[in-house]
Parts: C-alpha cells; sequence; structure tokens
C-alpha cells in the first residue's frame, strides 16, 4: 500500500508494477521525513523482515528457506544471506523504515487486506492505492496464500460435501457472492460485479482488482512442512527478530539456527 498523497508532495509517480527493490529504496530514501532532529514520516514499514512478509524479498533474489524436497536448508546460502541483510539495512543502514500507516508516519506499507478500511470500517483520510513488492536480482515473486477448504476422507455424505462447496466456493453460486459481501476473500474471477462487492469502485485502492489479479500471477504458494510452526514459527522467527534488531548480523543469526533447523529437517516427511 502507498499514500498517494505523500507521493505526490515529494514529487514521486506512482510506482510501476514492475518496480524493482532499488526503486523501492529511492522511494523511501525520497518519503523519509525528519524535522531536523528526528524521524516524524518514515518511507517504508519496518514489518519487512517477518515469517509472514519476508518471502519476496528472499524469493526475488533467488533464495529460498529450503528446496523441492523440503530436505535441504537453502537460507544460509548467499543469495539468502544478501536479501535478509539487504532487508534489515532499511532500518540500519538507510534509516527509512518504521512509523504508522493510518496515521500517516509511513509511506509505504505491506499487509494482509484485513487490515484495510473497507474491511475493519475505519478509513483513512487520505488518497492511497496497492501494488506488488518490488523485484528483486532475479524476478518479482508474491506469497499466494489461501485458506483451503477439504472433504474429510471419513466422511459417509461425499456427495453432500461436495455440493455445500460448491455452494460456498463456486463462481457464480449464492455461497461464493456471500463471501463476497462479508469480504471473507478476493473474488476468484474477473468478474467486476463480485469485485465491486468486495470494494466499493471510486474509493480507494483504485488498483486493487487490477493489481490483485496481477499479483495472483506473480506468486507462489509458501513452503509446505508439516514442522511448520517449529521450523518457521519457533525458530528462523527468532533468528530474523535478531536481524531485524540489529543484534546480530544475517549471516551470523542464519549460522546460529540452521544445525537446528537442518535437525528438523531430517524428520520432514
Amino acid at each position: 500500500m502507498y499514500n498517494i498523497e505523500h507521493l505526490a508532495e515529494v514529487g514521486l509517480p506512482r510506482p510501476d508494477p514492475d518496480w524493482d527493490r532499488d526503486t523501492f529504496l529511492t522511494y523511501a530514501r525520497k518519503l523519509t521525513k525528519t524535522d531536523g532532529q528526528r524521524t516524524i514520516r518514515w518511507g517504508a514499514s519496518d514489518q519487512i523482515l517477518s515469517r509472514t512478509s519476508v518471502w519476496p524479498w528472499l524469493w526475488g533474489a533467488g533464495a529460498d528457506l529450503v528446496d523441492e524436497t523440503n530436505k535441504k536448508f537453502l537460507l544460509a546460502e548467499p543469495e539468502a544471506i544478501d536479501a535478509l541483510q539487504w532487508v534489515a539495512d532499511l532500518h540500519h543502514v538507510h534509516g527509512v523504515v518504521g512509523g504508522n500507516f493510518g496515521q500517516q508516519t509511513r509511506s509505504i506499507s505491506m499487509d494482509y487486506p484485513g487490515s484495510l478500511p473497507f474491511i475493519t470500517g475505519v478509513e483513512w483520510p487520505f488518497e492511497w492505492d496497492v501494488i506488488l513488492p518490488p523485484a528483486g536480482p532475479v524476478a518479482q515473486v508474491g506469497t499466494w496464500k489461501a485458506n483451503a477448504m477439504a472433504i474429510s476422507s471419513s466422511t459417509s455424505h461425499v456427495d453432500e460435501a461436495w455440493m455445500f462447496l460448491q455452494f460456498l466456493l463456486g463462481p457464480n453460486s449464492l455461497g461464493h457472492e456471500l463471501y463476497m459481501d462479508n469480504r471473507r476473500m478476493a473474488p476468484q474471477t474477473r468478474d467486476q460485479r463480485l469485485w465491486s462487492k468486495f470494494s466499493t469502485p471510486g474509493r480507494s485502492p483504485a488498483s486493487l482488482r487490477d493489481i490483485t489479479l496481477l499479483y495472483a500471477e506473480k506468486s507462489r504458494p509458501l513452503p509446505k512442512l508439516v514442522q511448520w510452526a517449529t521450523i518457521v514459527e519457533g525458530t528462523v522467527t527468532n533468528a530474523l527478530n535478531q536481524v531485524k534488531s540489529g543484534r546480530l548480523s544475517a549471516a551470523a543469526a542464519i549460522e546460529q539456527i540452521r544445525p537446528a533447523v537442518e535437525a528438523l529437517l531430517a524428520n520432514e516427511p
């Protein structure tokens, strides 16, 4: 998300969907504002080195957490370390991340749609829009995430369960429209009528439909780890917090957790 009014104030155009991380840094630097003694507006979010937001930075650099077999730990590879340190340096070297988007002390932010005004009902008193995460040195890749629904293999009502799933998720079904009316998820089709239910036309963000559909073409799912909670939430997140805080470099923090993660991956199915 980006604050259009802040961009206009410093003479920046709206970012192109194909922007890269160097352009992102240029924007963040120009948008960061001080009063001569302290920072009163940061260019970008400081929530970009977490288990939910680190992936575009890694994938864009050609890096990943694990290989396709879920057995080899890749976060200690040079391209991963470089990507993590580049993000950490936004704070520790460039001083451009922090603040609060809704309070206009931050100009570019990252979050799930659940925090946006048309979901929360708390309007932001400024014009804003959405954009893709910037490309890294190798690619522009976002995170594809969904809340899956399935039919239990033990059910004795397969036909009824399938009918219910079709009601909930079928593109032209009443259930799908109920999801849109309640803004539980973005539309699963390009149908403008459904997008109008999800986000009121003529109000911010103007580019939501186009950017979301483009994002779907440039994104991938998270690693499918059975031990996700232990590996990512319990171990990798601790390392990311150390890097974000500046207590450790990316190389030192990842090396610190590498033996533990490799031991866990040895038992990954």
